[in-house]
């Protein structure tokens, strides 16, 4: 369906995402089958990938690239050699590069040595980790683009461009609301693949756009989704102790039993319950989440009114997912000390 999509919207070239990985074969031969191309500049790239393109905008020279995800078949310095080669190429033949940098690599850091070396690239269009930024953030003379969840924005860069200048960059986001109607094939095709994929025997369907759960909030309390990376920005030691937790890695767990459906999602992944979707991160870190727990708190700034209050969880939401049936051995007076954070100077604090 996905590939059916792009098809559909024209699309010039695509990167390889975490999820396109896992499905092997079976990702390629659809991509294939529809005449995309995908920008893979890894030494195991397909005959049919490319490892970067250069189209012709208005006279403009505009290339795109990708920092994709990690198959893990290459040996690590023969990868970067393969990646970093295309990437120079690349940047000498465009005017303005654009990185699609699904692996997360663009950083402050790696604009300061490799991008140094090499060239920084214009636009970086980010993975989810950056979620949680709501304007472009420019480093040097690089721009990281905000991004959305579930296709309700746009990206849109417009590009001045002056004789001996650098080239100024307008980036936003456009919302897709009510004023644009959505396109009635593509529509149905989501509905026909939606029920293509319900399980049987499941109570109520599942769909992109809402999830039907029993603990679901009801429509006044709903909140957005907050990852956790947004949380680690001032809660660093606290974000620690829950990427050692096996909460932190609760997707890994269905995904390795082949169990991504809704009946389980809804209990192994916050993002499914926020947005109805879900996505399996190249380091595994997704599933309960800082929110999941501390709903109540969020969001916040440096404000510390009523704070213990806030954070303070009651274990009884624990039971909606740890129940006779799906959690058999679990213990409140032994499973809450695994997921308790205990801070150096906090010896009191709570999760």
């Amino acid at each position: 369906m996905i590939t059916e999509v792009y098809s559909r919207l024209k699309y010039d070239a695509i990167g390889l995402g975490v999820n396109d990985v896992r499905l092997k074969d079976t990702y390629y031969e659809q991509v294939d089958a529809k005449k995309l191309t995908i920008l893979d500049a890894s030494p195991s790239a397909r005959e049919s990938s490319k490892p970067y393109i250069i189209k012709n905008i208005d006279g403009v020279k505009v290339g795109v690239i990708s920092f994709g995800a990690l198959s893990g078949k290459d040996d690590e310095y023969q990868l970067k050699k393969s990646l970093y080669t295309a990437y120079k190429h690349a940047r000498d033949e465009s005017e303005i590069l654009i990185v699609l940098d699904s692996s997360g690599t663009v950083n402050s850091d790696w604009l300061a040595s490799t991008g140094k070396r090499f060239g920084e690239p214009d636009i970086v269009v980010p993975n989810l980790n950056r979620i949680s930024i709501t304007k472009p953030e420019v480093i040097g003379k690089t721009h990281i683009c905000p991004i959305g969840l579930q296709g309700k924005q746009l990206g849109v860069v417009d590009v001045t461009l002056s004789a001996g200048q650098d080239p100024e960059f307008d980036i936003r986001q456009l919302p897709l609301d009510e004023k644009f109607p959505e396109d009635a094939e593509v529509k149905k095709l989501v509905s026909k693949n939606v029920e293509a994929n319900i399980v049987p025997g499941q109570v109520g369907i599942q769909s992109p756009s809402r999830v039907n759960t029993t603990h679901e909030l009801p429509p006044a309390q709903r909140k957005p989704y907050y990852p956790p990376e947004l949380c680690k920005t001032c809660h660093v030691e606290e974000y620690k102790q829950w990427a050692a937790s096996k909460h932190a890695k609760a997707i890994k767990t269905i995904v390795d039993a082949n169990r991504t459906v809704p009946e389980c999602l809804n209990c192994h992944s916050e993002m499914y319950r926020r947005l109805g979707q879900w996505v399996a991160k190249e380091d595994d870190m997704a599933g309960v989440e800082c929110a999941t727990c501390h709903l109540d708190s969020l969001p916040h700034g440096l404000e510390r009114i009523n704070v213990k209050q806030k954070t303070k969880v009651n274990p009884a939401m624990c039971l909606s997912c740890h129940n006779k049936e799906r959690s058999p051995n679990y213990n409140e007076k032994t499973y809450m000390p695994k997921i308790t954070h205990v801070l150096p100077d906090e010896e009191d604090s709570e999760e």
